[in-house]
């Protein structure tokens, strides 16, 4: 069973699709991907197929996720993505007129809100075509972890309600994965048309170049531009994110259930390079500078965005320092939650492969010689956040102490 489990993952020979014409509840135990966990991912993508800028759908036959075969998708997207390189140029120029045109008199939100416009548009453009440019890697992904999970239930060494315990734990990590994120995409986006909705005409938005700017006309077509864009754009990044946490709690699930396992030392061996495989596979779904990018992107407006509350409370209104301190919590947190899984991933893999060399080197002779070469082969993974580093604990520690001095830093150099 083993091998064929790592054949599945490794890909040397691709199993036989397995039709499944519809769901059926009882056949499935809580997991991460349970019957209730999957339909959520379903409506997800289906959603995100709607908008023709998404490269994935969902395959209602075998119920996993598969490649859109659209062709008006390139398209779209084509010309979606083509939006961006002006709309950075615009506010790079605004940002510019901020600092140096004694002319321009932005108020401190404005500024807060231009430099935030111009990484996330970016941050944005690098989302998306990161989709398109790993599609395959993604699905290739997914279904590696689909097929692999019927292993796992069958793997853990716990019995009777023990077991459904930790499954639906699992399970219930997932549904909170998906449903938080998509929650607070919603609510991102119903902010970002209020903050249009309240100054339509503020220095950030194209609008204010265009003729007859203080028309109706202008500015429905603007907070249709705004809200299109912005829901495109938010919910990428939201997407991203669930499909971030989701993976990596699947490899850190999988790890928990392999440390409590106490089968043949083979058997163990094998379900760890499935699982070292399925990390790989995730570490190949990202662009080299996506991950360093989003990390750069959450330290920087935590910064701003607590030094504006601390310095410039005064200036600004009720609503916008609630924005701000939405923005505080939501980078803060999501820094967090990327940094610790992507630690524990590294230090869990770590102690099972230590695991596995003692038990190797408990064994007697002549098997024990052969596994303790095998265990000697066996490397830690980790969630790499460039093509040579793994995220560890310390990658957390490093990130909160080098964001804590430069808000020391800022906050010393802004007058009370």
């Amino acid at each position: 069973m083993w091998l064929r489990a790592y054949s599945l993952i490794s890909g040397n020979d691709p199993p036989k699709p397995i039709i499944r014409p519809h769901f059926d509840p009882g056949l499935f135990r809580p997991s991460l991907f349970s019957y209730k966990v999957v339909r959520i991912i379903a409506k997800i993508i289906k959603i995100l197929e709607s908008t023709h800028l998404s490269p994935f759908s969902w395959d209602d036959k075998e119920n996993t996720l598969t490649i859109s075969e659209s062709k008006v998708t390139p398209i779209y997207t084509a010309i979606f993505v083509s939006h961006y390189f002006p709309y950075f140029l615009y506010t790079l120029y605004q940002l510019y007129r901020a600092f140096y045109d004694e002319t321009a008199h932005f108020k401190v939100m404005d500024v807060f809100w231009i430099a935030l416009f111009t990484m996330g548009h970016y941050f944005s453009f690098e989302g998306v075509s990161n989709l398109h440019l790993k599609k395959d890697e993604m699905v290739a992904l997914f279904r590696k972890m689909k097929m692999f999970d019927k292993f796992v239930k069958n793997f853990i060494n716990l019995q009777g309600p023990e077991k459904d315990r930790f499954f639906r734990k699992c399970e219930f990590l997932g549904i909170i994965i998906c449903r938080g994120n998509t929650i607070g995409a919603q609510i991102l986006m119903l902010l970002a048309v209020l903050i249009y909705v309240n100054k339509p005409l503020a220095p950030q938005y194209i609008t204010g170049i265009f003729p007859w700017k203080t028309s109706i006309f202008t500015k429905m077509i603007g907070l249709m531009i705004d809200t299109y864009t912005k829901s495109v754009n938010i919910g990428q990044n939201f997407f991203y994110q669930a499909w971030f946490l989701f993976c990596v709690s699947y490899v850190t699930m999988s790890i928990s259930v392999l440390r409590t396992n106490a089968t043949h030392i083979s058997k163990r061996i094998a379900f760890y390079r499935c699982v070292f495989l399925l990390n790989e596979l995730h570490n190949d779904c990202y662009t080299p500078t996506l991950l360093p990018v989003r990390f750069l992107f959450y330290g920087q407006y935590t910064i701003a965005a607590f030094a504006v509350l601390m310095r410039l409370r005064d200036a600004i209104s009720l609503q916008e320092g609630c924005v701000l301190v939405q923005f505080v919590f939501s980078f803060t947190l999501s820094a967090f939650l990327y940094l610790h899984i992507c630690g524990r991933v590294g230090h869990d893999s770590k102690m099972v492969a230590q695991d596995l060399c003692r038990d190797a080197w408990m064994m007697g002779k002549p098997e024990g010689k052969i596994w303790r070469k095998v265990t000697k082969s066996l490397k830690p993974f980790g969630v790499k956040i460039n093509p040579i580093r793994r995220i560890g604990y310390r990658g957390m520690n490093d990130y909160f102490e080098n964001l804590a001095s430069m808000l020391t830093t800022v906050l010393v150099a802004l007058p009370m």
